[in-house]
């Protein structure tokens, strides 16, 4: 209901600018609205699947005609490329040092470009200037789960669900989101009963990506070895997301543990199959080289990962060592 919530955030974002959280709000409603071929406060575009573009424009415009912090954040949001998000964000850091929100945006942008040690830094500015930040903290959480920081990952996102449960700010979906997080990180923590309880507390209704709880849930059985469920969660996964292929991974993987050769070598070879019609899909768009996030190298490694494992079984049904 983007109307509705437009005409309640228009007003309080122009009484009370600094409210950022607030005034992202009300840019999603903007852009939200755009999409629909709605006009916005006069605004309209003719391309409404290009009205993010436009919009984060229309922001970078306003700040440059009238320099805040504020101003640079909210159009770095709406960038499509990450240097061009850091490149506003200057700005609002030279302006304003204390502005919590540029160090966030600086952060999320060097992670997204895979400049570790730089997010990590604009982290820490983050937090010396407000160390309960929930985006922040999200944002901490995340980059300590990618790198192998499991505990201190569960503990920052158990600290961001606890403070999160009366925030109005925190997008109920978003709250959902990280529960799976959480899930996946007490499996990797060897706690796949706790992982399962839960996914099963979580409601369905909010995610936006249903297969991700799959996955997980797969996860979590095949560690305790109920194999035929994980399997069946595994296959539900890719029912959600059938461009995914992920859910083939997680198949072939757990038929391998069974020792189902003839499954295995099927699913092995159905993910091949989809990883090389994705890559001849991909074939025919242009790539943006000053964005790492352009080369998959995960499923690379998925495909490889799918050849070695078939050579394996070929030379093991010919009986060659």
């Amino acid at each position: 209901r983007y109307d509705e919530a437009h005409a309640i955030l228009r007003p309080l974002a122009d009484a009370r600018p600094e409210l950022l959280a607030v005034r992202c709000m009300l840019q999603d409603a903007e852009l939200a609205l755009l999409e629909e071929g709605k006009r916005v406060g006069g605004m309209s575009v003719p391309d409404p699947a290009k009205a993010a573009g436009w919009l984060g424009d229309a922001y970078a415009q306003r700040a440059d005609a009238n320099p805040s912090a504020e101003g640079y954040v909210l159009a770095a949001r709406l960038q499509p490329r990450p240097t061009d998000g850091l490149e506003l964000l200057e700005q609002a850091v030279a302006l304003d040092p204390g502005c919590v929100w540029a160090h966030y945006g600086q952060a999320f942008w060097n992670h997204r470009l895979r400049r570790f040690p730089a997010a990590r830094e604009a982290i820490e500015r983050a937090f010396d200037i407000d160390p309960g930040h929930m985006p922040t903290m999200r944002l901490h959480a995340s980059m300590q789960a990618s790198a192998g920081e499991i505990q201190p990952a569960i503990d920052c996102l158990l600290t961001w669900l606890k403070r999160g449960e009366t925030d109005p700010r925190i997008d109920p979906r978003e709250r959902a989101e990280a529960q799976i997080d959480l899930a996946a990180l007490l499996v990797l923590d060897g706690l796949p009963d706790d992982a399962l309880a839960l996914l099963d507390a979580i409601d369905r209704d909010l995610l936006r990506e249903p297969a991700r709880a799959q996955l997980v849930r797969s996860v979590a059985l095949a560690d305790l070895g109920r194999h035929a469920l994980a399997l069946s969660a595994a296959r539900r996964a890719k029912e959600e997301a059938p461009e995914d292929v992920l859910p083939l991974l997680y198949q072939a993987l757990i038929l391998e543990r069974e020792g189902n050769v003839s499954q295995e070598r099927a699913a092995w070879e159905a993910l091949l199959a989809e990883v090389r019609a994705q890559r001849e899909a991909d074939a025919a768009r242009p790539l943006d080289l000053d964005d790492p996030t352009e080369f998959d190298f995960p499923t690379l490694l998925i495909q490889l990962r799918a050849q070695a494992r078939l050579e394996r079984l070929d030379r093991e049904r010919a009986g060659r060592p």
